[in-house]
């Protein structure tokens, strides 16, 4: 069991928005640090709160089941497609910047 943090609530309420992040987006929400987004990525991949690789990391069912119980049931989807990985990392990586500022809708 793993007692989830702010920013991890944060991050997975940005994977059901966005779909997947990619890992320069990950360190911006945990703060720009070094090494403790690599940590706390592998608890919650083990948690399986997220699904994780080198470069990417989307919802897992814990974290799909978390969002769902606190009322976030607009999860976006993520198709199996490398090439719409890379570009939803893409437009996540420009558009969670501006989140607070401009409301922005992703493809």
């Amino acid at each position: 069991m793993i007692y989830l943090q702010e920013r991890d609530k944060k991050l997975l309420k940005m994977m059901a928005i966005y779909g997947i992040l990619n890992n320069k987006t990950i360190c911006r929400i945990y703060d720009n640090k070094l090494v403790y987004p690599k940590h706390r990525k592998k608890a919650l991949a083990d948690a399986k709160y997220i699904i994780k690789n080198n470069k990417y990391a989307y919802l897992g069912i814990e974290g799909k089941r978390y969002l769902e119980s606190i009322g976030i049931t607009n999860i976006k989807q993520m198709s199996g497609d490398r090439l719409s990985h890379i570009r939803l990392g893409k437009i996540s990586e420009i558009l969670v910047p501006l989140y607070n500022i401009y409301e922005c809708y992703p493809s």
